[in-house]
């Protein structure tokens, strides 16, 4: 008769692994066909948004820096898991956009919870289908640290004019 404890009993504190395999296989999430704005309490499609609030598209992005959301950041969940690790908060902007000349192409580097996250490359004459973010200043600082900037992540400055946000926004 065998006594010893199953192997699992010395695996160290944390998520159990089984949580940790199912979020990295989960990547990128569930990502909306449509625009939206996303809070704590979920994401409301963007038409909806601007109606209920009596707010027109340029009121809303006013102030605001553009960021690409490739891979989970363009996912609710995902922007709900860094309101709660990072302080991610209030309303932000998801719009549906097609990027010139840049692909998704899968980065260099794993994600802390082991996903092979997206990241764009430059690539001419391509047209990728992607989301953009729309951050205040607070929003942008939660971002960069849930992002690890300057370790596997740089925020670089595109050409405007490369970018068209979906059909009927500005």
């Amino acid at each position: 008769m065998n006594d010893s404890p199953p192997p699992a009993a010395h695996l160290g504190q944390g998520p159990p692994e089984d949580e940790e395999i199912e979020r990295a296989k989960g990547y990128p999430y569930r990502i909306p066909d449509f625009s939206y704005v996303f809070t704590a309490s979920g994401e409301t499609p963007l038409d909806g948004f601007l109606l209920k609030r009596g707010l027109d598209l340029s009121e809303l992005l006013s102030g605001r820096t553009v960021v690409a959301a490739c891979g989970s950041n363009a996912s609710p969940e995902q922007l709900k898991r860094k309101c709660l690790n990072y302080g991610l908060s209030g309303e932000i902007p998801v719009i549906q956009a097609v990027l010139r000349d840049f692909d998704a192409v899968y980065s260099a580097n794993f994600t802390s919870y082991g996903s092979l996250p997206a990241t764009l490359a430059p690539s001419e004459g391509v047209r990728v289908n992607l989301f953009v973010t729309f951050l205040d200043e607070a929003q942008l600082g939660a971002m960069n640290v849930s992002e690890a900037e300057g370790v596997n992540y740089d925020l670089v400055p595109l050409d405007a004019r490369l970018l068209t946000l979906e059909a009927g926004r500005a």
